[in-house]
């Protein structure tokens, strides 16, 4: 077995009788595409604000959520904005647990001056 470096990635390369196979390098996987849900109780016009200029969302599980068990909560810099819907959170959250990395990217975010709900897609990604 061979080692070529790439910053930030060492790839491992098996190989033997003239075959040679590339261990993949980490990739950004993408599993959901959703919108947030709880955004009214949870955002301000000035978080909404923030949230359309924010690169990457954290995802916080909350087992312990007297609502949902699998509830994943979704952070801009420590303040919580709103959840992942319960309808797409289960695979999610056994992922979390499992200790997968997660976080959420976003999408799209309508106007936050257009009314009184935060209406923001994200896409939910995995580190292969």
């Amino acid at each position: 077995m061979s080692l070529i470096t790439v910053p930030g990635n060492t790839i491992s390369l098996l190989g033997g009788h003239g075959l040679t196979v590339p261990v993949p390098l980490v990739h950004t996987i993408e599993l959901l595409r959703c919108e947030i849900a709880g955004t009214g109780h949870h955002c301000d016009d000035a978080t909404g604000h923030r949230l359309i200029n924010a690169p990457v969302l954290a995802l916080v599980r909350e087992p312990d959520n007297e609502y949902d068990e699998d509830a994943i909560a979704v952070h801009l810099t420590n303040r919580k904005v709103g959840y992942i819907p319960r309808r797409h959170n289960t695979v999610l959250a056994r992922l979390l647990d499992a200790g997968k990395c997660l976080h959420a990217r976003v999408i799209s975010v309508l106007d936050p001056d257009d009314g009184p709900w935060l209406d923001a897609e994200i896409a939910v990604e995995m580190e292969g």
